[in-house]
């Protein structure tokens, strides 16, 4: 029922936008909004709604594939630090002061990468967390507990957005 449901928001949406089009192409051309209502059985119709339609598809493919392929870039991002952390604590390998400094301009103060408020209190609980193993504040066992689990919620952030319904500004508020 669910996919049902799915189907019909995403059907809704694209009958919104394609009935958008054509009141405001119908509105352009003959100064009337309702004008494409007495095409409706002719070819010409049917061209009109393909391209609408074809248009449509387009717009959301571009928009919504920038907006995720920016995320997945920061969070990429943040799986390789959080990587890169992994394989320095199985081989007792701490971060040098200096690399922290690198994460730290990379991260929290280069505005040029995808990162956005989430991503920032990421990489300062990241930092903090790490700078409390390092300090022997916390476990190991704790520390390799939030790696690992920071990880594999990272990586479903990743594949979430890989999801093919995203590609749907309804379905993508809803969910």
């Amino acid at each position: 029922m669910k996919y049902i449901i799915q189907f019909l928001y995403y059907i809704g949406e694209v009958a919104l936008f394609i009935i958008l089009c054509l009141c405001i192409s119908s509105y352009i051309s003959n100064q009337d909004v309702f004008d494409w209502i007495y095409t409706i059985n002719s070819m010409e119709f049917i061209e009109k709604i393909t391209v609408m339609y074809v248009f449509y598809q387009i717009c959301v493919f571009a928009i919504l594939s920038l907006i995720d392929s920016a995320r997945k870039d920061a969070i990429l991002s943040k799986i390789k630090l959080i990587n890169l952390a992994i394989v320095r604590f199985e081989h007792n390998q701490l971060f040098q002061d200096k690399e922290i400094t690198v994460i730290e301009s990379s991260y929290l103060h280069d505005n040029r990468l995808f990162v956005n408020k989430e991503d920032k209190e990421d990489i300062i609980e990241f930092l903090r967390v790490y700078k409390k193993y390092n300090s022997k504040e916390i476990s190991e066992n704790d520390y390799s507990f939030y790696l690992q689990n920071k990880l594999v919620n990272l990586q479903h952030e990743y594949e979430y957005l890989a999801l093919e319904w995203r590609l749907s500004f309804l379905l993508r508020k809803i969910k």
